[in-house]
């Protein structure tokens, strides 16, 4: 996110974005992906244009993400996810950010894993690891493996995508969420 052509916008040459998301915003600024999104009852998905990948070339999604000290009324949830098909039917391996309602908490959801206070304002490293052959996803928190989740039919996964989405499911506008140094790979 570091081009400054795409300052105050987004390079939908590597993004797929809503065409509309009427009360929010998803841009470039400062070297960050800044979501803010002022929706109640609704929410979006932003999702890698070179997408529809195989098991064989997504096995690692990370990215830095941070949520924002305002909003902390308001309640909703912040994802970044590998999402594909499997026989027809939508699959995704997702780890959740869950901003609770009124309480100012952000924390940290991943199948597998045990739930983690994060602090606002700070940067946590979340990665997702996809194992083609066993149907292991992996998650990471700040590089230490914080639980694993077995999906049988993972390996039957395709047109892998990595993405983000947000849902604001309270009456406010949902917390600043920022991301940056994304990585997929293989790339």
């Amino acid at each position: 996110f570091n081009n400054l052509v795409f300052e105050n916008a987004l390079n939908t040459q590597l993004w797929v974005v809503p065409e509309s998301l009427g009360c929010g915003s998803v841009r470039q600024k400062n070297g960050e992906l800044v979501i803010d999104y002022k929706c109640p009852g609704s929410k979006f998905d932003i999702q890698a244009r070179r997408g529809n990948r195989t098991l064989e070339n997504m096995r690692s999604f990370e990215a830095r993400v941070k949520i924002g000290s305002n909003g902390q009324d308001t309640s909703g949830r912040f994802w970044m996810e590998i999402a594909g098909n499997r026989g027809g039917d939508n699959w995704a391996i997702q780890c959740f950010i869950e901003l609770g309602g009124g309480s100012g908490v952000a924390e940290l959801a991943c199948p597998g894993a045990p739930a983690t206070r994060l602090r606002r304002d700070q940067y946590y490293k979340i990665r997702l690891d996809l194992d083609p052959d066993s149907g292991v996803a992996s998650f990471y928190l700040d590089g230490e493996l914080r639980g694993k989740y077995t999906d049988p039919m993972a390996r039957y996964a395709n047109k892998l995508t990595p993405g983000f989405g947000a849902l604001n499911a309270g009456p406010a506008a949902l917390s600043t969420i920022y991301v940056d140094d994304v990585w997929v790979s293989p790339p």
